[in-house]
């Protein structure tokens, strides 16, 4: 099969190129343009297209002959949606709108990439397909419209093949500090041993390791019953932050010291999602698909990846 990766520099769409390559698919891989010539993460030997998932007519082209596209561009700091929603909703809904306009006319299937966010504070737990969408962020509404665009185009147009992976919190090598858990491995390997500091102690998230997840989405594409549907891909295990800022200094040192809330950190309050904790059991049922790496084993790795790339990483706080 050949693929377009959108957000092929990203952290998670780098991964999903590898794994792509890895089971024998033509690779076409889309970065967005960089002002020093760079495109991120990706280190592979596939064919890369600079460019941007706002240029529709462009990407209509450059789908003419791929069987999936595999939409995984998008802006994901939740703190930056606050000061640039228009943004947002431009790269986030409009790239979609554009991948679905994409897919349709060239007759191939769009996994398009969704969030745990759209869902919110859980209401009920473990949470599946039909929780009610919450946005409780402009990311999250960002990433919610993109997903009311899939719905629509698949009750409106029988040549709309599309599937929603929804994914809930990923993590592995690459990933950006802003993210929980590379920021926890920062703190420690800049002051090893210190107490870690979060804005967010209670608030409890389902991690999943990033060969996990892009394993998941190229499973969804190849399957033909996840056609029109919302799948969640999570663990099925929640943690707590502070759980979460002591499994880190365990797994680094063997050792753990009392991590402290600093509120500076903190979300707005109306804006944290309190709980997020998967059913993955449509994703199960449709493909088989489990989870397979533990989140020790994924922090570890975490861990290794950023101690290399040390002198890469920022000085300062990062949010």
């Amino acid at each position: 099969m050949k693929a377009l990766v959108t957000g092929a520099g990203g952290f998670i769409a780098s991964h999903l190129v590898e794994h792509l390559l890895g089971e024998g698919y033509d690779v076409r891989a889309l970065a967005h343009y960089r002002g020093d010539g760079s495109i991120g993460h990706l280190d592979s030997d596939c064919e890369v297209v600079r460019g941007d998932i706002r240029d529709g007519d462009r990407l209509k082209r450059m789908t003419h002959d791929v069987d999936v596209i595999f939409n995984l561009a998008a802006l994901i700091s939740i703190p930056h949606s606050y000061a640039s929603p228009s943004e947002y909703m431009s790269i986030n809904a409009g790239g979609c709108l554009n991948a679905l306009n994409a897919s349709r006319r060239n007759g191939c299937r769009l996994v398009q990439m969704s969030a745990s966010d759209v869902y919110g504070t859980a209401r009920y737990v473990p949470m599946d397909e039909t929780h009610p969408v919450q946005t409780q962020s402009p990311y999250a509404a960002s990433k919610a419209a993109a997903d009311a665009l899939c719905r629509s185009f698949h009750a409106s147009f029988d040549d709309c093949d599309v599937v929603i992976a929804r994914p809930f919190n990923v993590c592995g090598p690459r990933q950006s500090v802003r993210a929980v858990i590379p920021q926890l491995i920062l703190q420690q390997l800049r002051a090893p041993g210190s107490r870690p500091v979060l804005g967010t102690l209670t608030a409890t998230r389902d991690f999943t390791y990033v060969t996990d997840t892009v394993r998941g989405l190229r499973m969804l594409a190849e399957c033909r019953k996840a056609r029109g549907l919302e799948v969640n891909i999570g663990s099925e295990r929640d943690i707590p932050m502070g759980g979460l800022a002591t499994l880190v200094q365990c797994v680094m040192y063997g050792a753990a010291s009392d991590p402290v809330l600093d509120e500076s950190w903190a979300r707005p309050e109306r804006s944290e999602v309190q709980r997020l904790l998967s059913d993955s059991s449509l994703m199960n049922a449709l493909t088989g698909w489990s989870p397979e790496v533990p989140l020790r084993e994924a922090i570890a790795a975490t861990a290794v990846w950023m101690e290399m790339s040390l002198d890469e990483m920022p000085t300062g706080r990062v949010m």
